[in-house]
Formats: C-alpha cells, sequence, structure tokens
C-alpha cells in the first residue's frame, strides 16, 4: 500500500488523468497501487459508498469536493486545474506554464479558426464548478437570456470601477445559471442565443480569475466560451474571449502568445472598427513587449485609425466602454515599451484627462504609467506628484494585477537619488495589498 503519494503525482498516467479531473480514473489507479476504497474515503472525507460509486462511473462536479480531493491526497492543485487560495498559491514551474499555454493556444487557435477539437481536449479546459445544472422546466424565452446577459453586465460595472478580485465566485453564478437554461427546451434562435450568453459568462469568469491571479482557470474559461461562441456563429463573441485571453497572457504569461491571440481575434470582425481597434491597439501592446517594435509601431497606427470609424450608436455594445481614453492608455503603454517615451506621454495625458474619478483601477495604472514616463524625461518632481495620485487610487483597487502595475515605477523610483522619489516607492509598495500577485 502506498502512503506518500507524491512519487504518483509525477507519473504522466496520473497527470493525464488529474488534468481531466478523472475522479473514477484516479480512484481506481489508486486502487491498482494498493490503496483501498476505505482508505480514499478516509483521506478524502467521503463515505466508503460514494467512493465506490465514483469508482464505478460517477462524475464529480462538485468544485467544494474536488479541493477536498486535492487536499486528501496531497495532489498538487495545478495538476488538476484548481487555483491556488491565500498564502498558499503557489504558481506552476516555468517549465509546466509552457506545456499548459503551448496546450491552450492549440485549442483555442483551432477553435478560432473554425475547427474542432477532441473530447479529451476539451475536458482539459472545463472549468471545475460546485454546481450540476438543473434544467428549467418551462421553455427558455429570450428574456430570460437578457437576464442572464443583465448579471454579466453588472459584473462588469464593478471590474471597470476597481477591479474584479472577489467576483469570480459571483460570475460562477452566472455560468450556472448559463447552463440551467442550455439544459431547457428553447427554439432555434433561443439557443443561439443561450451559447453567445454562456461564452460572454465565461468570459467574464475567466477575466475575474485573471483579476484574481489564477490563469490556468481562466485559460479554462475562455477555452469552454470559445466552444459555446462557435455553437453560437458569434465572430464578436468569439473576438471577446481572445481578446480576454490575451489580456490573461499580457499580463500573466507571454507577450509573443498573447499578440497571437490578438490577432487570431480579428478574423470575421472587420465589420466592426471598435472591436479592431482594441485588437489592434492590444497587439501592438503585446508586440511591443516582446520586442517587436516596428510592428508595434504599425499596430498603433491601425487602432488610431479604426477608432475614427467607430460608430458607437451602432458597433458591439460591449466594448462601448472603449472610448478615446481607453485608446490612449493602451497605445501609451505600447509607447512605453517600444521606449518612446515623448509619445508615451502625449497618449497617457490624454487617458488620465479623460477619465471619471471613480474609474480607480484605470486610473491607478495609468498614472503609475504617466509618473514612470516623468521619470524617464527627467521631470521627478512631477513624477513624485502624479505617483501620489497613484497611491490614491490604489487603495480602491481589488486586482491581483496591481503589483505587475505598479512595479516598474517601483523599480525606477528605487535607482533614483532624490529622497522624495525614494521614498514614492516605498509609499508604493506599501500600497499594495496582500491580494496581488506579481507579474
Amino acid at each position: 500500500m502506498i502512503d506518500d503519494l507524491t512519487e504518483l503525482w509525477g507519473h504522466p498516467d496520473a497527470h493525464a488523468i488529474l488534468g481531466r479531473r478523472d475522479i473514477s480514473a484516479l480512484y481506481r489507479l489508486l486502487n491498482s497501487r494498493g490503496v483501498s476504497q476505505s482508505r480514499i474515503a478516509m483521506r478524502t472525507g467521503q463515505n466508503q459508498s460514494e467512493v465506490h460509486d465514483i469508482m464505478r462511473g460517477r462524475k464529480v462536479l462538485s468544485y467544494a469536493l474536488l479541493e477536498r480531493i486535492a487536499e486528501g491526497l496531497s495532489i498538487p492543485r495545478g495538476l488538476m486545474g484548481l487555483p491556488y487560495a491565500g498564502t498558499d498559491r503557489q504558481p506552476p514551474s516555468e517549465e509546466d506554464e509552457d506545456v499548459k499555454r503551448r496546450a491552450f493556444m492549440t485549442l483555442v487557435s483551432s477553435l478560432a479558426l473554425g475547427g474542432t477539437v477532441s473530447d479529451e481536449q476539451r475536458q482539459m479546459f472545463a472549468p471545475a464548478t460546485d454546481y450540476e445544472p438543473e434544467p428549467l422546466t418551462t421553455m427558455v424565452r429570450p428574456s430570460d437570456v437578457q437576464a442572464l446577459t443583465a448579471l454579466v453586465d453588472a459584473f462588469r460595472a464593478t471590474d471597470r470601477r476597481h477591479g474584479g478580485y472577489g467576483q469570480y465566485r459571483a460570475a460562477l453564478s452566472a455560468v450556472e445559471y448559463g447552463e440551467s437554461l442550455d439544459a431547457a427546451e428553447a427554439d432555434e434562435r433561443t439557443r443561439r442565443a443561450i451559447f453567445s450568453g454562456l461564452a460572454y459568462c465565461h468570459s467574464a469568469a475567466g477575466w475575474f480569475a485573471t483579476e484574481e491571479g489564477h490563469t490556468e482557470t481562466a485559460r479554462a474559461h475562455y477555452g469552454r466560451g470559445l466552444s459555446f461562441a462557435g455553437k453560437a456563429r458569434d465572430a464578436m463573441m468569439r473576438a471577446r474571449l481572445l481578446y480576454c485571453a490575451g489580456r490573461t497572457e499580457l499580463h500573466f504569461g507571454d507577450p509573443a502568445a498573447a499578440t497571437k491571440l490578438f490577432q487570431l481575434g480579428t478574423v470575421g470582425v472587420d465589420r466592426s472598427p471598435l472591436m479592431m481597434s482594441i485588437l489592434c491597439a492590444n497587439a501592438a501592446w503585446s508586440s511591443a513587449k516582446a520586442g517587436f517594435s516596428e510592428y508595434a509601431a504599425r499596430q498603433i497606427n491601425e487602432a488610431r485609425s479604426h477608432h475614427a470609424d467607430v460608430d458607437f450608436s451602432r458597433d458591439t455594445p460591449t466594448f462601448r466602454w472603449f472610448r478615446a481614453p481607453d485608446l490612449a492608455a493602451v497605445t501609451g503603454a505600447g509607447h512605453i515599451a517600444r521606449g518612446d517615451y515623448e509619445a508615451a506621454f502625449a497618449d497617457l495625458d490624454v487617458a488620465v484627462r479623460g477619465r471619471r474619478p471613480w474609474e480607480h483601477r484605470s486610473l491607478a495604472f495609468e498614472t503609475a504609467n504617466l509618473a514612470r514616463v516623468h521619470l524617464a524625461l527627467g521631470d521627478p518632481d512631477q513624477a513624485v506628484t502624479v505617483g501620489q495620485q497613484t497611491i490614491g487610487h490604489a487603495e480602491h483597487v481589488r486586482s491581483a494585477r496591481l503589483a505587475g502595475r505598479l512595479a516598474p515605477l517601483i523599480k525606477e523610483s528605487a535607482k533614483r537619488q532624490g529622497s522624495d522619489v525614494r521614498q514614492l516607492g516605498k509609499e508604493l509598495q506599501q500600497s499594495i495589498p496582500a491580494l496581488s500577485v506579481q507579474a
């Protein structure tokens, strides 16, 4: 009988089973290695009859039970796609993360271009929930789908003000409601609307997982959402998911992968200048971070050109927030990555001046960039003035991205000779809450 299971979890067969969250196969594997049903039950806090039923094929969908199984059997949470919580958050190794990123990129590339993926591939990116959908007893109406999207819109409104940390569980409630609609009867037109609504829910859940620093969970939702967007034949929703996935990679992953995701997002959405502007602007930022300065400059020009053609009364509703300040914020970040601080100053000044006082997350990130530009241009006094604004807004931000977005300014402040600038760096460091993770 095996008492120490840690060696088993390094075996390729165990990796594949855990990646699929196939608990039936997991328990059978343990049993074949001499671990009895009663031993499994004791370690996972289940009844032996439950373990028996699972070994015979009963699916485990409860998120809470999956967490309990991982803890009881000493399974690294990342192998099951479960986010690390609190102070126990442990990022996967660089090699494991690269493998998962490549698998994710293969999946989304196929889905984005209208291809298909195997059931096994899709299962790898199926997010765990603690909910088994109960189908509605009545036929789904368009108003039911509208209620679903309104719920997600409410979550996104809070995200735009303060960040999305703490909203992941709330977003899962929308996913659960959407799945109950999918399990019910509906006419063909409403069914497609349900698929689009579920894709929208997964885009939000993925983004809120990003805001909590859980990239693997985010990718799971993006992959699932792309599948629903394909069923709905909804190019705009597919582009939205690829945009969100690209932003996740931009902040916590690989900027080259982010660029590819933004590029894939442009397929089939050229009728939307707004969508094209967003994707081009973000491709400029990510490609500049990846070291492709000339391409980034071209993408900035493309983004501006598309944005000039936008009719906000008619273009895609879910991105009508992307106004001139938002465009300037992204292109300003791109210019910083290119090392063009004069151009960055011009754009970031537009961004900060165009913000409303309650847009704390955007203002924290953009004033941090602007203060960094002032340092680069030799104006430390103005950098300190703007940096103090960053601190004021950061106090209101709930986002795991905060540390990564403030880190360059903190690093630059530490290099300066002036005591005021160095003090700014210390105060910025203190303003970062424990919820943040370093990008």
